[in-house]
């Protein structure tokens, strides 16, 4: 979710969804960073993250 110089992707997350792109979080610090309320569809996996978690949900996503 953080990027360089204090950033953060929820921006980017937040145009992705406007564009009617599906994505996944990954994030290193919890899953509550993620705002479940603005994101409800979104899955969020933590890292390290297995790639069987990864696979699971683009299929999910249908991606």
């Amino acid at each position: 979710m953080n990027l360089s110089d204090g950033d953060t992707s929820l921006c980017i997350a937040e145009e992705l969804q406007q564009l009617g792109t599906r994505f996944v979080f990954v994030t290193g610090y919890g899953v509550d960073e993620v705002q479940k309320d603005r994101f409800p569809d979104t899955p969020v996996l933590q890292k390290p993250l297995r790639k069987s978690a990864l696979a699971e949900a683009l299929s999910e996503l249908q991606l």
